[in-house]
């Protein structure tokens, strides 16, 4: 845990040695929203993964209704994420890069 915050701390320092360019702030939103999902499923944990995984559906059916879309929530929002991350990556153009990266550090500028 500790060692986990640390991190977080470095990315989201502005030094030029030890933190991530501001495009890579997704990452630590990304790392944190994980850490959130793994203290949100501990409770679920009975020891030992397979047997969880056995009785996912019949524990899945004793959730409360809302607890149930909230885990659907997060699952989808960090599968979403990941995938916004990938696409980031190979789909932008290197022309319009720059531009969406000095577009953003304006802004922030403005504020």
């Amino acid at each position: 845990l500790k060692v986990l915050i640390m991190a977080l701390t470095v990315l989201n320092t502005d030094h030029p040695h030890t933190s991530f360019k501001s495009s890579h702030r997704f990452l630590q939103q990304g790392l944190l929203f994980l850490f959130g999902l793994f203290l949100g499923h501990l409770p679920l944990f009975h020891g030992h993964l397979p047997c969880f995984l056995s009785h996912l559906p019949l524990f899945l059916g004793q959730l409360p209704l809302f607890f149930g879309l909230l885990l659907l929530l997060g699952h989808l929002l960090l599968l979403g994420h990941l995938l916004f991350l990938l696409l980031s990556r190979h789909l932008v153009n290197a022309s319009l890069y720059p531009y969406v990266v000095s577009f953003s550090s304006n802004n922030k500028k403005r504020l």
